[in-house]
Parts: structure tokens; sequence; C-alpha cells
């Protein structure tokens, strides 16, 4: 008979040695704040928004888990909570930052603002004071629901009370919703106004899926170690780690669907403010990067995670999983560094450091929460429910789908690997062939085209410039300049007609000669014409 009670013990060294590896990675970081204060807390921000990451995402898994109650997040649960309880820590590990604004945030430096029309316009949200504030909001509500989602659950290990259950559940949905709102405007803060003339619309998702993804990743990492000790070991079956594969893979497919998705509309649109931001991403060394990301953190995992075979080893599927965390602390250097390194691919050794410092920290922190509770939320109902069908005991058998029905459960065979290469060798081919006929059909056309083209008018070979349209642009300026202009004239010596002798004088001075000498009179012998008989003449003519 398992003992779903048990508690995970033993794990002080580790906790100490994680603890005392952050530290002496932290001092060595420090060092590059005396040197370069502008790469250390570029590092720094790199490398916190990756281990942020971990309790973010697990901050949205486990309320998923809530909600849909499935036998993988039973698994999963108390890690998750470990989890989610190290945001106090990842809240004072932010406190830094506050001191680097300036050297990260264009929008911090006052000099670049007040000559920067666009931030000035942004600068009502873009400001210290409010990117503080906001800051502190999204670890309150973070820390807030986290406490909840924990407590209650403790509360039921302690009471087994079925009502908790429905608490937290009621509270999992809202709680979703804000997941979503503090995850979005989390990264325009602090990773896209980086960059603060550029936004995208998609970018808040991409970061949701992302940290879901390095979450889940770091979860089934925790797992395999784990299922090697009690209870988990008497209860870990092949067919777990296989669901825990089949939500890696649409964590995946839903990451490369996002990120391809703002790189597909950016590219259709191709506006001048928003294509530097990828341009100083693929070019330079960081295009190779971004090559290395869409490889290995989705088509090689990809295609790993088809297999079934792949999923059910642990030690593959934790293989799969160290190889996608890892990439994603590519992609964040991917996403932070260009911002300063616009002329092409830099990394510095506390690139290396920083989330070797942060992490040595937050994994102490998370290795702390851990042990004291059972590794199994084991007076859930939903639990219990399942551990009676399995007659009192475990290990998990893997359901069977009802009699009678075609309801699919877990796939009963793997994939071939023959037909998957067939599948992508035709794939390739038909891209090919498809991108052969476009391109010939394009010669074809154009040809056509030179030969049956009306040869141009006079006009449009070489057009005469059309001016400009003289549009008021600051009416109080041009007011302005306008008088200038006239007091100028009014007050300086100028040529009227210098074929007739005819001078402007300043006004004061004709003024003066006025009153000196009256106004001037004409010629006695220069008689007025008279205009009335001159027309009379002509309308007689």
């Amino acid at each position: 008979m398992t003992d779903l009670s048990a508690e995970l013990r033993n794990l002080r060294p580790l906790q100490i040695t994680s603890l005392s590896i952050g530290i002496i990675a932290s001092a060595l970081t420090l060092l590059e704040a005396v040197f370069n204060r502008q790469q250390f807390f570029q590092s720094y921000l790199m490398a916190y928004i990756f281990w942020v990451g971990i309790p973010i995402g697990c901050f949205g898994l486990v309320m998923i888990h809530h909600l849909v109650g499935g036998t993988w997040g039973f698994i999963i649960q108390r890690p998750i909570e470990a989890a989610i309880r190290t945001f106090p820590v990842m809240a004072a590990l932010f406190l830094p930052l506050f001191f680097g604004m300036s050297d990260l945030y264009p929008w911090a430096r006052p000099e670049i603002v007040a000559h920067d029309q666009t931030l000035q316009h942004k600068a009502l949200y873009l400001n210290i004071p409010f990117f503080s504030l906001r800051a502190v909001l999204y670890f309150v509500i973070w820390i807030s629901v986290s406490y909840f989602l924990v407590k209650w659950s403790r509360d039921q290990d302690r009471t087994g009370d079925d009502s908790l259950v429905e608490r937290l559940q009621t509270l999992s949905g809202p709680g979703l919703v804000l997941y979503g709102l503090t995850v979005t405007f989390s990264v325009i803060d602090w990773v896209m106004s980086l960059e603060p003339h550029w936004y995208s619309t998609i970018y808040g998702m991409i970061f949701m899926v992302s940290h879901g993804l390095v979450a889940l990743t770091f979860i089934v990492i925790v797992v395999f170690f784990l299922s090697r000790r009690e209870p988990l070991s008497d209860v870990i079956a092949p067919w777990l780690f296989q669901d825990l594969g089949n939500l890696m893979l649409a964590f995946i497919m839903l990451w490369a669907y996002t990120s391809f998705s703002q790189f597909l509309l950016v590219w259709v649109e191709n506006l001048n403010h928003e294509i530097p931001w990828y341009l100083h991403r693929m070019f330079g060394g960081w295009g190779t990067v971004g090559v290395l990301l869409v490889v290995l953190q989705f088509a090689l995992p990809f295609l790993l995670l088809l297999s079934r075979m792949v999923k059910r080893k642990a030690q593959a599927l934790c293989a799969v999983a160290v190889l996608i965390a890892f990439m994603h602390l590519v992609e964040m250097l991917w996403f932070v560094a260009p911002a300063f390194h616009t002329g092409g691919f830099s990394i510095s050794w506390t690139d290396v450091l920083a989330p070797v410092a942060i992490g040595g920290l937050w994994i102490a922190a998370f290795l702390r929460q851990l042990p004291g509770r059972a590794l199994l939320p084991f007076r859930d109902p939903r639990l219990t429910a399942i551990v009676e069908e399995q007659g009192g005991g475990l290990r998990m058998a893997e359901p069977e789908a009802p009699a009678n029905t075609t309801e699919a459960r877990h796939e009963r065979r793997d994939l071939s690997p023959r037909n998957i290469a067939l599948f992508a060798v035709s794939l390739a081919a038909t891209v090919i062939l498809v991108g052969w006929i476009c391109y010939e059909l394009l010669g074809h056309f154009l040809s056509v085209e030179r030969m049956t083209q009306i040869p141009p008018t006079p006009l449009v070979i070489s057009p005469r410039p059309v001016p400009g349209p003289h549009l008021v642009v600051n009416p109080g300026q041009d007011m302005q300049e306008l008088r200038a202009s006239e007091d100028a004239i009014l007050n300086s010596y100028g040529w009227v007609d210098r074929d007739k002798g005819i001078v402007r004088i300043p006004i004061d001075r004709a003024l003066e000669l006025v009153a000196q000498e009256g106004l001037p009179t004409r010629p006695q012998n220069q008689s007025k014409p008279n205009r009335t008989k001159e027309i009379s003449k002509r309308n007689q003519g």
C-alpha cells in the first residue's frame, strides 16, 4: 500500500550547494557593475526574465490544473506550488533593476526624452514612478493569489474538506485573467520598452506561452528526479510522463505559432517603425541565433515529442526538457541583447554568469519550499477517486477507453520514423517544386509584360517636379516669421526699381523727411490724365 502522505526530505545539502553557487556567482557578476554598468544590468535583466518566467508559468499551470483536474496535474501540483511560493524572493531580486533603469531604458533618460517626440507622447505611461508602481502591483497580485492557492491546498491536506476544491476552481478562473494581464503588461514594461519606439500587440501572448513552456520543462526535470523517491516512485507510470510530453508538445506548437504570427505580420506590413526590431535580430550574427531557436526550440523538440517512445521514457523526456529550457535562455538573450548591440552579435561573460547567480538563489528558495508537505494532494477527492479505481493502491494503471466507444485516450503504438521521414522529404520536395514553378511563372509574366508594354510618354520619362503644398504647420511661428520679415523691410534701405532710381528707406527716416519737407507734390506741367475721355474714345473706336 502506497503512503500518499509521504513527504520529501534530505534536500538541505542540495539547497546549501545551490545557495553557495548563487552567492559566489552573484559576487563575481557584481564586479561587472564596477566596470560596465550597462552590460551588468543587461545581463541581469536577461537572466531575471528567464528565471521569473518559471514561477509565473507555474502560476498559470496550477490554475489550469485546478480548472481541468487532469491526473497529470496531481503529480506536479506540489512542485508547482513550491515554485509559486518563491515570488517574494523574485520580488527582492527585482530591486537591483531600479538602480539601472537609466542604463536600460531610453525613456528613463530625461536628455533623450527632451529631444524625442515619440517618447514625450509615451511619457504618461513610461516614467519611473508609474513603472515602479506597476511592478509592485504585479508582485502583489502574484503573491496574493498564490498565497490562497497554496493555503487552501494545505488546508485540504489537513482537513480533507471537499468544498476547498470548489474554492480553488472559483479562484483559478479570474486568476487566469489576472495572469494574462500581469504577464502582458510586465513584459511590455520590462522587455519591450527597451526599444520604446517599437510595439507588438502579440508580444504579451508570446511570453505567456514561453513562461508556461519553461515552467513545464522545469517541472518535468523536477518530477524526473522525484520519481526515484517515494511516494512518486510508486505512482509515476510511463503514461503520466506521456501526458506531460503531450503538454510540452502543445506549448511548443503554440509558441511557434505566436512567434511566427508576429514575424509574419511585421514582414507583410513592412512599416518603418516595426521592421528595425527584426533587422537588429536577423543580421550581424543574431540571425544565426534566430535560426538556432527555430531548429532547437521548435523543430527538433517537435519531431522528438511526436514519438510515443520519447514521451514515455522519463530520461528521454527530461533531455528534451533540458534542451528546451536552455534554448529558452538563449531566446531571452536574443530578446534583450540586440537592443544594446544593434551592430552585431555580442556576448559577455556576465551573460553566462548572471543566469547561474539568479538561478542558484532561486533554486535554493525552491528547494526550501518543496519539503514539509506531502508530495501528492492525498486528500483531494479527485485523486482519491483515481486511487479507489486502482483498488486502493498504485502504481497508476493507464486508463482504458470505455467499451463500445471510439473515444481516444493514449496512442497505443509509436509513429513510424520511416513515415515521418517520408512526410518530411515529400513536404520539402513540394515546397521546392512550388517555389520553382512560381519563379518560372514570374519570369514568364515579366517577359510578356516587357514585350507588350507601350512606350511611356515623355512626361513619364522626365516628369516635371510638382511643388508640394504649402501647409501651415505652425501658425504662430509662421506669423512671427512674417512679421519679422516685414519689420526688416520697413526698417532697412533697399532698391525698389534700380532702373528708375526708386529706393526704399526706413519708415522712421521717411516720417522725419515728411515732417521736415511735407508730402511730395506733383509738378504743375504734369496734368492728371483724363481717364473718362480716354475710355470714351476707345468705345467710339
